[in-house]
């Protein structure tokens, strides 16, 4: 049976395993670099519009809507594309800071750079090893995937540093041998509040939560972790549903705060392999430009839907500027059960499988970082090495990175040399991408993107694993 012995909070040296000089310095080291990245190259996206109405209401009126704010109307709302945890957060560094986009991308990266400190402290504690936890915070704290995104007025850093809190609460229970229930809970909870799909982040917290107390008792203590976690959400859930809103949270608005065309969208995400095809279908629908659409011929399944597809688009373009009126929004919805009908092995099986290899493996994805080669681009890779040289070389290690955290998880998953612990977290955070991915493939969200929370639990745990295994090797005389 593999040693699962720790040491009491009470032994020297080890209840904090970096010295305050060392966490000290590393937080400012990180704060300085993400500062850095988000103050040169600041940058939006689609649902930043969202975001910062919600924070403006937040903030001006002291409620949560997509209403105009200068209107004071109100209009309640479950708090843009997410729940409320991001714009709250932006409103409240606003309330100290101004109305700065900049103080909310610096605020953002001190978060996350302090998150990152608290993951290697916990993980020296576990390691027993102050290095391995240096190890684990310079990881996530200048992670290539993770770092960039600090420059976005979007919840991608936020929630990276959320997965990171709850990273954290499962070093902490390997160390004691269960988990917080509280810490863990709270942990979770915000991590659900910054971004819906944190929701699997279930998956960890059950797999760690069982795997040290298989017994009535730790069932339990998971038992009463999600019904703690479960707390806000519920009391959130009750007020929108109270003010009249639909049972199940909005996770698509257009930035005029109307709800996006679901029939529409179902029907290109049963077709969709990549995110660079969002421009030519999803976001002149978002603006009512129907005129700009253009779909591609992979689109349609046979010339029957191409012909019908046709004709609701040639009817659409008469609407521009409107929202997509219900009836041919219903009629999208009608092409898509059809398509699962009658080619039910390649949206089930291939189309998945396709999403999930681009997903991981996709070269032109920039992981964040200010490089572009243009959504439409057509140069082959030699021509825009010659022109871009450092565009090919960042996207190239971003992809190569990416795969390989994966890789070696499952790889060093087999290898005798990690510690209980360490294999333990590997093989939690192999779960944790697979669910990620599956759940993102069947919904449509095939940005690479989504990927970041399974991403920081890889590097986290590939970090402990490794560090862990090296510091402990026999020194040769």
């Amino acid at each position: 049976m593999a040693d699962r012995s720790t040491a009491t909070d009470g032994e020297s040296g080890f209840l904090w395993p970096l010295s305050p000089f060392q966490a000290v310095s590393l937080f400012a080291g990180f704060v300085l670099v993400r500062a850095y990245v988000a103050l040169a190259w600041p940058a939006g996206g689609g649902d930043t519009a969202v975001y910062r109405t919600v924070a403006v209401n937040i903030l001006r009126n002291g409620c949560v809507s997509l209403s105009d704010p200068a209107s004071q109307a109100c209009v309640p709302h479950w708090g843009g594309n997410q729940l409320p945890g991001f714009p709250a957060f932006v409103a409240a560094v606003w309330a100290l800071a101004g109305e700065s986009d900049a103080a909310v991308l610096l605020a953002q990266g001190v978060v996350a750079a302090a998150t990152a400190i608290w993951c290697g402290i916990c993980a020296g504690r576990v390691a027993r090893d102050g290095r391995v936890g240096t190890v684990v915070a310079v990881l996530l704290g200048l992670s290539p995937l993770g770092l960039p995104w600090s420059r976005f007025f979007l919840t991608d850093a936020l929630s990276v540093a959320a997965t990171q809190c709850v990273l954290a609460e499962l070093l902490i229970g390997l160390h004691r041998g269960r988990l917080r229930i509280f810490g863990t809970s709270v942990a979770f909870a915000i991590a659900l509040f910054v971004r819906l799909d944190n929701a699997l982040l279930v998956v960890p917290i059950a797999i760690v939560g069982v795997s040290l107390a298989p017994s009535r008792s730790g069932m339990l203590r998971l038992v009463l972790i999600a019904a703690v976690a479960a707390l806000p959400v519920v009391a959130w859930w009750g007020r929108s549903v109270a003010v009249g809103l639909p049972f199940v949270p909005t996770v698509t608005t257009l930035p005029d705060g109307s709800a996006a065309p679901n029939g529409y969208i179902r029907w290109g995400n049963s077709w969709m392999t990549s995110q660079y095809e969002y421009p030519s279908w999803v976001y002149p629908v978002y603006g009512y430009r129907y005129s700009a659409i253009q779909i591609p011929d992979k689109a349609f399944a046979d010339d029957a839907e191409r012909t019908k597809v046709a004709a609701l688009l040639a009817e659409l373009r008469t609407y521009e500027g409107k929202p997509i009126p219900p009836e041919i929004d219903d009629a999208f919805s009608e092409v898509v059960a059809e398509r699962y009908a009658r080619h039910p092995l390649r949206q089930y099986v291939v189309l998945p499988a396709i999403r999930a290899g681009i997903m991981w493996l996709d070269p032109r994805y920039s992981a964040g970082w200010p490089v572009s080669i243009g959504e439409q681009s057509t140069e082959s890779v030699w021509d825009l090495l010659r022109r871009s040289p450092e565009v090919v070389l960042i996207k190239g290690l971003a992809a190569l990175y990416r795969t390989s955290l994966a890789f070696a998880a499952v790889v060093l998953l087999y290898w005798g040399g990690a510690p209980w612990y360490g294999r333990m977290m590997l093989g939690t955070a192999v779960v944790y991408a697979a669910v990620q991915t599956i759940a993102h493939v069947a919904l449509g969200l095939i940005e690479t993107r989504y990927l970041l929370g399974a991403t920081a639990l890889l590097e986290g745990s590939l970090a402990l694993a490794v560090g862990s295994a090296w510091f402990s090797r026999p020194v040769r005389s």
